[in-house]
């Protein structure tokens, strides 16, 4: 395997997303049937998120769907892809110099780990755009214990 370092300096695939009709249906298949361990769950707008570990940081991200699931649009059950970033605001001038479309500006979040016991914070930047094709991307720059940007995976 090659040594490339992605993403301007750090980073890599954090996670695909798929929306669904029934949350708990779709976390027990993947944790039970196919092995996966959910390392993060929160909520955001009402919807539930999970981020199921494939097994070296590498997640799929089950989310609850809130609108009905249509095959090749918008509401696709494929919703984005997430790229991980050491440098999330160089990453989006890069795109936007690129001309990409950013369709949500870098933002800090701050989400509440309901997988832990007892819930833990989850400090994250995160940022939206619309690559060449149109596909949707995510970019996610990871805090460290003490809410810097590091850019770790948040399994240590």
């Amino acid at each position: 395997m090659t040594g490339n370092n992605p993403i301007l300096g750090g980073g890599g695939l954090h996670h695909f997303a798929v929306r669904t009709p029934d949350f708990e249906d779709s976390c027990a298949f993947y944790t039970g049937v196919l092995g996966f361990t959910k390392a993060v769950q929160f909520e955001r707008g009402g919807k539930r998120f999970a981020w199921l570990d494939a097994g070296r940081g590498d997640y799929l991200e089950v989310v609850e769907a809130d609108e009905p699931i249509t095959p090749g649009t918008d509401t696709d059950v494929l919703w984005h892809l997430c790229l991980r970033t050491t440098n999330i605001r160089q990453v989006i001038a890069a795109v936007e110099a690129a001309g990409c479309e950013v369709t949500v500006p870098v933002k800090e979040v701050d989400l509440e780990n309901t997988a832990d016991d007892p819930p833990s914070p989850l400090p994250v930047s995160i940022a939206f755009f619309r690559g060449p094709s149109g596909e949707l991307v995510e970019l996610i720059e990871l805090a460290d214990e003490d809410g810097q940007p590091n850019g770790n995976d948040l399994i240590s």
